[in-house]
Parts: structure tokens; sequence; C-alpha cells
């Protein structure tokens, strides 16, 4: 266990860095090209999130997205619940106390004090079958009855990961299956431990809109162009100006700074 005194986390513990900014700039992924999205269901693509912000919390995740699939929830789940309850005590004590069988909780509290509609909508729809795993857990934890009809429209294209989004359906106010009842009240308890520690809200930066895309692009050409007229340092100096700097600074920055919007200058 480590003893610590600083406050509540509020902020994502890791965020996009320079090379990833500079992925951004010099080359343009279409959302179709790699994440293998189905394209049947009836909700939009558009992320209402900014990406480094939403995709965050799944970069350091204690535990592989693979493990909320059929085959590994159950397991997962125990897991967490044996932990939660050997070590329950120091639940209470976060966060100056970390205990480090409780990691798994402590990560989800953080990812639920993120977690709203709109969150659910960037997990299930805007990205691949890892993101919406880890969404449909989210939303088990943290259910709400506006969450059924993403859920149901999503789940035909997650075979692999359908007792996940049933457990969560469940949680919004479906039956039961019968045969996730142990899963059930694996979640319910996991739920209360997670009532036990603090819960801050931690806030996204919206994705771009239509004018802040366009000046994006005209920033991005205008770095390239530094880039090749001086160098590396001056183009990351240019970096951290306008919609590129307000997006590429660190999460914890922003929070810091105030989580303000964007401002055009």
């Amino acid at each position: 266990m480590n003893s610590k005194s600083n406050t509540v986390n509020t902020t994502i513990p890791r965020m996009i860095n320079i090379h990833f900014l500079l992925y951004l700039i010099f080359t343009k992924l279409s959302p179709e090209d790699d994440l293998f999205l189905p394209q049947s269901h009836s909700h939009d693509m558009t992320p209402r999130y900014f990406a480094g912000d939403a995709l965050g919390f799944i970069s350091i995740a204690p535990f592989q997205t693979l493990q909320i699939s059929n085959g590994g929830i159950l397991r997962l789940l125990k897991t967490i619940h044996h932990g939660g309850s050997t070590y329950r005590k120091f639940l209470s004590l976060y966060p100056e106390v970390r205990c480090e069988p409780l990691d798994s909780l402590y990560f989800l509290r953080t990812s639920l004090n993120a977690f709203d509609r709109s969150l659910l909508h960037d997990l299930l729809f805007c990205y691949g079958w890892r993101e919406s795993n880890w969404g449909a857990l989210l939303a088990a934890l943290a259910p709400a009855p506006e969450y059924r009809a993403m859920l149901e429209d999503r789940r035909p294209s997650l075979p692999y990961a359908s007792r996940i989004v049933d457990l969560a359906l469940a949680a919004c106010g479906h039956p039961v299956p019968e045969q996730l009842v142990e899963h059930q009240h694996l979640l319910t308890s996991i739920r209360s431990m997670l009532d036990e520690l603090p819960a801050a809200r931690i806030p996204l930066r919206p994705s771009l809109n239509a004018a802040m895309e366009s000046q994006y692009i005209r920033e991005a050409e205008h770095i390239r162009n530094i880039y090749r007229m001086h160098g590396t340092d001056a183009a990351k100096k240019q970096m951290t100006q306008g919609v590129i700097g307000y997006y590429g600074m660190s999460h914890r920055l922003w929070v810091a700074n105030g989580g303000r919007a964007y401002q055009p200058k």
C-alpha cells in the first residue's frame, strides 16, 4: 500500500503526446480505415468528445479489453470483486492511501467520473470493438434507462461481448438472463464498492466542429511549411498555438487551466 496526501484525481491518467500530434498533422485517417466498425446501426459515428480524452482511460487499463469478452467477463468480475472484498476497509482511505489490489476499482471509479451518455455513444459507435466492450462495462456499472437504445443497437455487432452488453441492458431495466445471474450479483456488489470511492466529475473536451476542423487544416499546412523550412523545434513551438495547441495539451494541463472551451483568436 502507498500513502499519499494528494487530492482526488480529476484527470485522465494519460493523454496524447507529441508523436500522436505529429501523426494527426502529417496523415489523414478515414474513420473506416482501421477501426472495423459495423455500418448497420442507426446511430451516427460523429464523436461527441475529443478522441484523445475519450480514449485516454483505455490506454492504461489494468486489465485487457479482451477480458470483457464472453469467455472472460465472469473471471474479470470475480477478480475485481475478490480484491475489493478482501481490502474493502482501505476504500474509504483513498486517495491518501492506495492499495494495489484495489487498482482496478480505482481505475473504474476514475473512468466512471467521466462517463455519461455522450461518452457511451462515442465508445459504442465511433471506434472499435475494444472501446465498445469498455463502454458496455461502464454502462453496466453506472446504468441509466437512456442507455438502453444505444446498447440494443450495438449488441448485434458485438457477438463476442454479448454478455457484458446483456448485463448492461439488465442493469438498465431489461430482465437478467438466467445464465448471467452470478455475473449480475458480482456487478451489484462491485457497484457498492465503487460508491465508497470519491466521485469527482472529470470534464472532457468536445470533438472538433466544422469551423475548428477547417482551422486545424490551415494550421497543419502552416506547420508543415515551418517544418520544411525551419525544422522540428520551430514546428513543435507552433504546435502550441490555435486549435492544434488546444487539443495538443495534455488533459491534466487543460483541467489545470480551468477546462475552458476553445476560444478562437
